[in-house]
This record gives C-alpha cells, sequence and structure tokens, in this order.
C-alpha cells in the first residue's frame, strides 16, 4: 500500500538511456551521452531547476571530481560537462507521457480546458525527447539481439565520421536502411 501511494505521488518516474549509448553504437571519441527523465506530469523550469541544483550536490558527495551542471530551460533539459579531458557531456531531457497523450487529444478534435503553468517546458523539446525514448526501444527490439546488425551499423557510422562521401548518412538513416526481421 505504501509503495503504491509513493508511486502514486512520486514526481520523477525513471530514467532511460537513448541516442548512441542506448543502442550500443558508441565509437571512440563519442563524447555526448544523452538521457531522458521521465516525470509524472509535464516539466516545468523550476522543476528542471530543482534536479539540477539536487545533481550538483549529489555529484559533489559522490565524487571528488568537478562537474558542470547546466540547466537550459530553453532545451528542456540539464547538460552535465566534466572539467578534464576529454570533455564528456551527458544531456538530461525532461519530459512526461502526458505531453503526448494532450497532443493526441487535441489531434482527435477533443477540446481540451488545460491551464499549464507558466513555466512548463517546451512542448516540442519534450515531444523530441519522447521520440528519442521510442527510437530506443525500436532499436532495442529490433537490432540489440542481432550482433552482426550492430557491427554493421558501427562500421558505418565509422565510415560516414571519416569518409565525407558517407556524411549524408549520418544519424538515424543508416538503422533505418537495415533489413530487421518483423520489421
Amino acid at each position: 500500500d505504501q509503495k503504491a501511494t509513493e508511486q502514486l505521488t512520486r514526481t520523477l518516474r525513471g530514467v532511460m538511456r537513448v541516442g548512441l549509448v542506448a543502442k550500443g553504437l558508441l565509437l571512440k571519441g563519442d563524447l555526448d551521452l544523452e538521457l531522458v527523465l521521465l516525470c509524472k506530469d509535464k516539466p516545468t523550469a523550476k522543476l528542471l531547476e530543482k534536479v539540477a541544483d539536487n545533481l550538483g550536490v549529489q555529484l559533489a558527495a559522490i565524487t571528488e571530481d568537478k562537474y558542470e551542471v547546466i540547466q537550459s530551460v530553453g532545451d528542456a533539459a540539464i547538460v552535465i560537462k566534466n572539467t578534464k579531458e576529454p570533455p564528456l557531456s551527458l544531456t538530461i531531457h525532461l519530459t512526461s507521457p502526458v505531453v503526448r497523450e494532450e497532443l493526441e487529444k487535441q489531434l482527435a478534435g477533443e477540446t481540451l480546458s488545460v491551464t499549464d503553468s507558466p513555466d512548463v517546458l517546451d512542448r516540442q523539446k519534450c515531444l523530441a525527447a519522447l521520440a528519442s525514448l521510442r527510437h530506443a526501444k525500436w532499436f532495442q527490439a529490433r537490432a540489440n539481439g542481432l550482433k552482426s546488425c550492430v557491427i554493421v551499423i558501427r562500421v558505418l557510422r565509422d565510415l560516414c565520421t571519416r569518409v565525407p562521401t558517407w556524411a549524408p548518412l549520418r544519424g538515424w538513416v543508416i538503422p533505418s536502411l537495415l533489413p530487421f526481421p518483423g520489421g
């Protein structure tokens, strides 16, 4: 009972790796990592500030290494950078499934009388974070079990980085070109 009540009242619901790290496609030199932080309700600037402040405190408590915690309200994200070489960067995007549900209701023609707080984070940034979650889940379901597929994608990513002719295939294009069983 207590756990169920706690789950209903908890503002932050979970965190998931997205992007290259979630897909197992990191190459040497990939220094930008991404996470998505799922919230119960639409994320606000106040929540972003609270999470960023708490992250700074927690990082200081668990390590002597110095990290810079940057709040980016415009990007609906928190960026954490280390202060030594190589310069690693972790971007934490805040979002909520409520953002997509509200959009689906609008597209279905339902009238909504939702009055958002003035500091709600940008809807498009939150939708983009939800899309990156779907991409990561799709990839994990389709390709992660196929070791050869992941290796081929890594090789193609390396080619895109090293050979300018291959550069247009960067990003989401490469995995979508490969045939997956049942896809």
